[in-house]
């Protein structure tokens, strides 16, 4: 299991407002390193409102949940900030994942960001 280290990274900067949730993934590593709480999400529906409101809203969860979670693909108010090499991902809605623009932003590996045409590997969809 890989650390959430660079996941937290990404939450401290989100709003204080917005919603963290996790769905079928411990959430005690980003909790900790992040120093916020976690909601942990028992089912798909309450995974996933804040997300498909638009809200500043983040969710850890496993990258083959998305599907199930009706986020494969990502709706154009979404991005996939990070993702660890054991499946973990974090999704990101609002103005996180905007950057204010309504525009997905560029998406992060491992909590650092990827730059257009600076060879950082693939991008994420």
């Amino acid at each position: 299991r890989e650390s959430q280290r660079g996941a937290a990274a990404i939450v401290e900067q989100l709003p204080p407002h917005a919603s963290l949730a996790s769905y079928r993934v411990a959430p005690h590593a980003l909790a900790f390193y992040a120093r916020r709480s976690v909601r942990r999400a028992e089912d798909v529906e309450s995974a996933v409102p804040e997300l498909f409101a638009g809200a500043d809203a983040a969710l850890l969860t496993r990258s083959k949940f998305l599907g199930q979670l009706g986020l494969d693909p990502l709706p154009p108010w979404m991005k996939l900030a990070w993702s660890a090499g054991d499946g973990q991902v974090l999704v990101l809605s609002g103005s996180a994942a905007t950057g204010g623009s309504g525009k997905a932003a560029t998406p992060h590996r491992h909590g650092r960001p990827r730059r257009k045409g600076m060879g950082h590997g693939p991008a994420l969809h």
